[in-house]
């Protein structure tokens, strides 16, 4: 049965148009003040040179990469399983060894639990690195086939 015919009912609707019309604000002064500081301070009237390349990266789109094994993997994490602030999940084992092509990088994304947007370095997503959907203590499986986020740090590059 489809929720959307029941939104009217439940008195959503003005409450997301406000919530769309003040994140539609939000956004417009955020990028006010964006332009504002690009026209205030720019490396060349700073007297900065910039480098040659400054997108040069070790790993990037397009290149094969391989997973690293769950040794060298569990050997970078801390106690919370994390490196670099970016969690290595249960279900990423399963593609340790594998080898992959970079999808992109990953720059900004929207955590939603913190329902804000976040920004990252170091991070990229695998094409076909994807979450199975299949759940701890849950029979049926997730539909969402989200992306991971693999750190740099966990991938080899191969020539």
């Amino acid at each position: 049965m489809c929720q959307l015919k029941d939104i009217e009912k439940m008195g959503t609707i003005t409450r997301i148009d406000e919530s769309l019309e003040g994140m539609r604000t939000l956004l417009k002064s955020m990028y006010r003040a964006a332009l504002r500081a690009r026209t205030f301070f720019s490396p060349a009237s700073a007297g900065v040179s910039l480098p040659a390349n400054p997108e040069k990266r070790e790993i990037g789109p397009e290149d094969r990469v391989r997973v690293r094994s769950k040794k060298e993997i569990r050997s970078l994490l801390d106690e919370e399983g994390k490196y670099g602030g970016c969690r290595f999940m249960r279900g990423m084992y399963e593609h340790c060894g594998n080898s992959y092509r970079v999808l992109k990088d990953v720059d900004f994304f929207f955590d939603e639990a913190r329902q804000k947007m976040v920004k990252t370095k170091g991070l990229v997503i695998l094409e076909g690195a994807n979450c199975s959907g299949q759940q701890r203590f849950y029979f049926n499986r997730c539909d969402r086939n989200c992306f991971f986020f693999w750190h740099k740090a966990w991938l080899e590059k191969i020539p």
